[in-house]
């Protein structure tokens, strides 16, 4: 495990990783876990070779499917790495150290465990403990009886004093039981008086927002350089989002795939296509929600007392001056009521589809309506096959270097039409 020689074949992965320019605090995280892994391997390795072992031999053929969930919390950012780069370095080598390490962590945690209650029960009795009575001499007994005061109890009184005492503990119990009802009686006024107060702090909070909301709508309508930071779905907000998405619900949706025996090309190329279908989608939608929005303004307007189906048609068919700004921070602020008729519409989820691919879509599909909601919109770009990356541009190489791109593998974020940078892209070199 500890050679000098030669790098195990999870450092390798580690190592992989780092020059691919992977999620700097995701990769720290990753060593610090299998520095801990390590430490607890060669620790039974010393102590109990053995085992040890019987460990390498168990773990010898391991597969990445032997791998549950709960056997990786201990080292979740460690395995995603090894996920996501372990095919380049041998699959059969790196899960079976993997598993190695992890046999060797949960053995010594184990026994540490062990060896703490076998030391809680083999502590000593202290002197007035069990068995203490057994130890005292028959001389040291009569000097303990002559030691006895000569105003101590007789035997004839004992039960008197256990009557008065006995007095004593019903007395108590009733104070006690007294004081718990006064005291439930307090926490149930106390609970009443949080519940209102935390009511109305909500309202506060919520006014506030209203006012600050107001306040500032005219000033940030239209214009990306301000931003509201009551809003929960901001561009940044967005746009680490979307980052995240990548690193957790693309890598699953990716060996959901490869499970089906796709190669690595074929697979990202599936995954690209998926992006630029729901963005397209995405935006055809808000565009016909912002349409029939106008559209319907302006028949109230003009005609608030007559039925809209009896209205002319030049009042059904043009939107009036100047709604086009109300209407865009109608959606901006209110769309998301209108995301689950939205998703059911494109269909995210389908009979018989992988969970983690469903999921996938579902997270995807969400980000991006909010992306297109924005005023003006948030704009996802696409690297075309044949075009130059830069290393100062909007995309990254995956799995491997270069300069000219062959698919899009994942697209970069703009702030709005050829606006600033809020995410760079992944693209797989020629």
């Amino acid at each position: 495990m500890n050679s000098k020689s030669s790098p195990s074949p999870i450092q390798k992965v580690l190592d992989l990783a780092k020059i691919r320019q992977f999620d700097q605090v995701k990769q720290a995280s990753a060593e610090n876990e299998y520095a801990k892994l390590r430490e607890a391997t060669d620790f039974v390795n010393n102590k109990n070779n053995e085992k040890f072992l019987h460990f390498k031999r168990l773990t010898k053929d391991t597969k990445q499917t032997a791998f549950k969930s709960n056997m990786v919390e201990s080292s979740k950012n460690l395995y995603r790495i090894l996920q996501r780069f372990g095919g380049e370095i041998g699959q059969e080598r790196v899960w079976s150290n993997y598993m190695l390490l992890l046999k060797c962590y949960e053995f010594r945690n184990e026994n540490q465990t062990d060896q703490g209650a076998r030391k809680t029960q083999n502590t000593p009795a202290s002197n007035g403990g069990p068995g203490f009575a057994g130890r005292v001499s028959p001389l040291k007994q009569q000097h303990f009886q002559n030691t006895i005061p000569q105003d101590h109890p007789k035997p004839s009184d004992w039960k008197h004093i256990q009557e008065s005492y006995e007095e004593k503990i019903q007395s108590y119990e009733e104070k006690i039981r007294k004081l718990n009802k006064e005291n439930n009686v307090l926490m149930s006024e106390t609970a009443d008086q949080r519940n209102q107060l935390e009511e109305k702090e909500k309202r506060i909070e919520e006014l506030t927002t209203r006012l600050s909301r107001i306040a500032s709508q005219q000033l940030t309508q239209g214009n990306p350089n301000i931003t509201d930071l009551s809003d929960g779905n901001r561009p940044t907000k967005l746009g680490e989002r979307f980052s995240q998405v990548y690193d957790d619900q693309w890598s699953e949706a990716f060996e959901a795939l490869k499970v089906k025996g796709k190669q690595e090309k074929e697979i990202v190329t599936e995954l690209s296509d998926n992006v630029q279908s729901i963005y397209k989608f995405m935006q055809k939608s808000v565009g016909e929600l912002m349409q029939k929005l106008a559209s319907e303004t302006s028949k109230v307007i003009m005609c608030p007392f007559q039925s809209t189906s009896l209205q002319p048609a030049s009042h059904r068919e043009v939107p009036l001056n100047g709604t086009e700004g109300i209407i865009r921070d109608l959606v901006k602020t209110q769309g998301h009521h209108a995301l689950k008729s939205v998703q059911e519409k494109l269909g995210v989820t389908k009979r018989g589809e992988d969970k983690r691919i469903e999921k996938y879509n579902e997270i995807l599909s969400e980000l991006i309506w909010y992306m297109v909601i924005q005023d003006p919109p948030m704009v996802l770009k696409f690297i075309k096959n044949g075009e130059k990356m830069d290393k100062e541009g909007s995309f990254k190489p995956y799995s491997k270097t270069g300069s000219v791109a062959e698919v899009c593998v994942w697209p970069a974020l703009l702030l709005h039409e050829g606006g600033p940078l809020i995410a760079k892209g992944f693209a797989l070199p020629q």
